[in-house]
């Protein structure tokens, strides 16, 4: 039986650090932060995807990994979607479309969601033990609830300026008959590394309006140097 992701422990999330990726040679880059904060009295860590046609910020709350907030912003239409996460048990998550139209709010009352915008962030450590787990999220385009499956496909040993690092292959795809008709997510995520991003990525755009794309790690910060396949 799967496991399902309850909590992480604090030091399994990035401490600090700004990615540089690229989707081949000659792209627009994509940017990738992950810092730690104080979200309304919380400890908390940010997560922030960015490139010329969209920003999306996504908070985790830093004891656990559970999500607080995501906004996500199209910055070429020029509107965005809001989710203010439940605290407590009992109250609704609040999912917000903003566009030149208005505002549309919708309560979602499901336990226990994951954001899939900040993925990349705690696989790594929720895979250390188990080769897969199971997980409900919100899809950004509607507010539905679906449930999604995450598991270890293989491992690849990873070459860092530091040394080698053991790497999970992932791959995130809906828990139903419908994930043969859309496209999974693919991640080479490192173990056992705190502070490391996610090293390649292919699945949906990032900016959701259709469409794949593969991301691969080009620049990171100074205390590490570029990886490559051993």
């Amino acid at each position: 039986m799967s496991a399902v992701i309850v909590s992480l422990p604090a030091q399994a999330l990035p401490l600090k650090g700004d990615f540089v990726y690229h989707r081949g040679v000659g792209s627009d880059p994509v940017y990738y932060r992950v810092h730690p904060i104080d979200y309304q009295g919380i400890p908390a860590q940010e997560v922030v995807w960015e490139n010329r046609a969209m920003r999306a910020r996504h908070v985790l709350r830093r004891s656990d990994g559970k999500p607080l907030y995501t906004l996500r912003e199209n910055l070429q239409r020029h509107d965005s979607i809001e989710v203010i996460y439940a605290r407590r048990q009992g109250e609704p998550t609040l999912y917000r479309q903003h566009s030149h139209t208005g505002v549309v709010e919708r309560k979602i009352r499901a336990e226990g969601l994951r954001d899939l915008g900040s993925l990349p962030a705690i696989l790594g450590a929720a895979l250390l033990h188990q080769d897969e787990i199971r997980f409900s999220a919100l899809n950004y385009a509607d507010g539905s609830v679906y449930a999604f499956r995450a598991a270890v496909t293989g491992y690849r040993q990873m070459t860092t300026a530091s040394g080698l690092v053991r790497c999970a292959l992932i791959e995130v795809r809906l828990d139903s008959w419908m994930a043969a008709l859309l496209p999974r997510v693919q991640l080479v995520v490192p173990l056992l590394q705190a502070g490391m991003p996610f090293i390649t990525y292919s699945g949906p755009a990032l900016a959701g309006a259709g469409g794949t794309m593969s991301l691969h790690l080009s620049g990171i910060t100074a205390d590490l140097a570029m990886l490559k396949t051993r």
